[in-house]
């Protein structure tokens, strides 16, 4: 009932300064503090609606406040930034990869652990006729 009581108050609020803004002649303020008004009483009545058949909506326990979601999004960054820290600093050791082109039938074998630069292709692009 107080949630009721609540909303009747604020929309009683509302008519007072909306007649005082058409006394003063501002009606364009006045018609806006109606429209509040209105949307307060909508309200109360939404709500002694939901009481009498027992549908009011509860808040959850849970509420994550915008504190708790940055330090869990701290983190969470940190632990990313962690691994990644920790595969640069020892990546994965031992065992060369083989590629075997059967194609050419012959093995490769890879290192995947080398860091080396960009290797340069010449490629001639004109066409001789």
């Amino acid at each position: 009932m107080t949630g009721i009581i609540k909303h009747i108050s604020f929309a009683r609020k509302w008519l007072d300064k909306a007649e005082d803004r058409f006394r003063a002649g501002d009606v364009l303020e006045g018609e806006l503090l109606l429209t509040l008004a209105e949307s307060e009483s909508r309200k109360a009545w939404e709500v002694s609606v939901a009481s009498r058949k027992g549908k009011i909506k509860k808040r959850s326990k849970i509420s994550l406040s915008p504190g708790l979601v940055t330090v869990i999004g701290l983190i969470f960054v940190l632990v990313i930034v962690g691994i990644f820290t920790y595969l640069n600093l020892f990546p994965l050791s031992g065992e060369d990869y083989k590629l075997s082109l059967e194609d050419y039938r012959q093995e490769r074998t890879l290192d995947l652990h080398k860091r080396e630069g960009p290797h340069l292709i010449n490629v001639k692009l004109t066409v001789d006729n």
